[in-house]
């Protein structure tokens, strides 16, 4: 049933909606994880032994409600385009490479924060320890560069998903 609606949905005015929430998203989320990369992770070692527990406990509840949101739309819009991928008004036009590279950096991107990310950030609501900020830091180079990549990606397949407009 769910892919019977989603199938309807399979028109050009639909997919270029799904394409632009696609890149919005994905660029939010670029746009977060070079932030964290670059700025907050690495100042996890100058907020010092105490309390940080409480502090990063606090960092994973409130950033869950920033990136929450985003990632599960990203997740949900590679599925939507994977069922589209074979329809006659669907993403035909596209290379299917396309879309698969989509569904592939998503998944390593959740693979990554599921195997990394969030086993370190489990062991910091512990405590502090600059080693597994360290990890933290190193791991989520492989988050950063993929969203990077998956951000291009999804620029790349709204730009050339339909014809230019003639004036």
């Amino acid at each position: 049933m769910p892919e019977k609606l989603i199938l309807a949905f399979a028109t050009p005015a639909w997919i270029q909606v799904a394409l632009v929430l696609n890149l919005v998203a994905t660029c939010y989320m670029t746009g977060v994880i070079v932030f964290v990369q670059i700025v907050h992770y690495p100042l996890f070692n100058k907020v010092g032994r105490d309390g940080f527990a409480t502090y990063a406990e606090r960092h994973q509840w409130l950033t869950s409600w920033v990136v929450g949101g985003p990632m599960i739309a990203e997740a949900l819009l590679a599925v939507v385009f994977m069922i589209w991928l074979g329809t006659s008004d669907g993403l035909s036009r596209f290379d299917g490479h396309m879309v698969f590279a989509n569904v592939g950096l998503a998944l390593f991107i959740f693979g990554v924060t599921a195997i990394f990310s969030i086993p370190c950030h489990a062991a910091l609501a512990i405590g502090h320890d600059t080693r597994i900020v360290s990890r933290l830091v190193w791991t989520n180079w492989l988050r950063t560069v993929a969203w990077t990549a998956k951000a291009a990606l999804a620029a790349w397949m709204l730009v050339h998903a339909f014809p230019a407009p003639s004036f």
